[in-house]
């Protein structure tokens, strides 16, 4: 929900430079070939998204929501001990 209303805000609000940062974020995901690589791109694009909104609150839950997905994501990801 909170992408979705970021995306429509930074749809009417997004200034050119944050245009080309989302642009460059999205194309450097699909390069990202390490968990560590990919765990940093896809926050970095959402995070584009948001910023460009012009809403303060839908970037802040964004970060929260941000965090809280990378870390399930390492956490899905992480080797076994034993």
């Amino acid at each position: 929900m909170i992408q979705l209303d970021a995306t429509a805000f930074s749809a009417k609000c997004r200034t050119e430079a944050e245009m080309a940062e989302i642009s460059q974020a999205c194309q450097d995901m699909p390069k990202a070939t390490s968990l560590p690589e990919r765990t940093r791109s896809d926050p970095r694009f959402h995070f584009a998204i948001r910023c460009a909104s012009g809403n303060e609150l839908l970037v802040r839950l964004g970060v929260l929501t941000g965090a809280w997905g990378a870390v399930t994501r390492l956490y899905r990801h992480r080797k076994p001990n034993g």
